[in-house]
């Protein structure tokens, strides 16, 4: 049935859309290549204003993924880009990080350079965050965009330890292919690394079993019948894995409902 619904909205913003399209024409000769002159390229990180988390059993150093770029106008020649680090950081170099230079080049007509930053993850205990704040000037471009300063926070992730609580009451399922719909989990009166299941699928009023392994970090579903919401009956199981510190879980289903992917993480809509 929830299929069939999907299929129909389908066609449905289909037709919309061609119907959109053939109302609208564009003047293709009106488009230029050209570039304004009078528009000043800026140096910006792609992705420097982040959260870079390493699991709390990682070991030696990780690769800190940054890439520089110019924005606002196409560049033929080679660029060179200075990256400086700012007082405001916590992070120590030589103790939390390292970078490999400084003093970038971009290559004319590509689409940027990688910052050589490495996280060194030994030196954190777990649940350690510092902060990276690293800027960007040139002779030839912009620095005053808000993405040519650059907020890393590197991280190691807390050890947090299992307790059935967290992962009880409400829930947001996130359904690949459905969407995401308000759930809820209870504990099992008896069992201790139990949780009961409201709404699965968002087509049932039957609760779905959920056991949680303490030890390892993964969440089975065992062999159970759930009616569903055209009266049938439908086999469900799977497994999947669960965070203790977020009190997220993935799990991957199959039996009636195989190729059933869903994200749970706490709150509503």
């Amino acid at each position: 049935m929830k299929n069939i619904f999907k299929i129909l909205l389908t066609i449905i913003i289909s037709g919309a859309l061609f119907i959109s399209c053939e109302e609208e024409e564009t003047n293709f000769d009106a488009l230029t290549n050209d570039v304004d002159p009078t528009v000043e390229g800026s140096v910006v990180f792609s992705n420097g204003n982040k959260i870079f988390e390493v699991e709390n059993n990682a070991t030696g150093d990780t690769i800190v993924p940054l890439t520089v770029q110019v924005w606002g106008v196409p560049i033929s020649s080679d660029a060179s880009v200075n990256v400086s680090v700012d007082g405001s950081s916590t992070a120590v170099e030589g103790t939390h990080y390292s970078i490999g230079a400084t003093s970038l080049t971009i290559p004319g007509g590509s689409g940027g350079v990688e910052v050589a930053l490495t996280m060194h993850t030994d030196n954190f205990s777990k649940g350690d965050t510092v902060l990276l704040v690293l800027n960007l000037s040139s002779d030839n471009f912009g620095t005053d965009l808000f993405a040519s300063m650059a907020d890393l926070y590197l991280s190691k992730k807390p050890e947090c330890p299992f307790d059935i609580k967290t992962f009880t009451g409400a829930y947001i399922a996130n359904e690949t292919g459905y969407g995401e719909y308000d759930v809820s989990f209870k504990a099992d009166s008896e069992n201790p690394n139990r949780i009961w299941q409201t709404n699965f699928w968002d087509w049932t009023s039957d609760l779905l079993a959920f056991d949680l392994d303490p030890e390892t970090g993964i969440v089975t579903v065992p062999e159970q019948n759930i009616t569903m919401g055209d009266g049938n009956s439908y086999l469900v199981v799977g497994s999947g894995t669960y965070d203790p510190c977020t009190g997220i879980m993935i799990v991957d289903f199959q039996g009636d409902v195989d190729g059933t992917h869903e994200e749970y993480r706490p709150g509503s809509l």
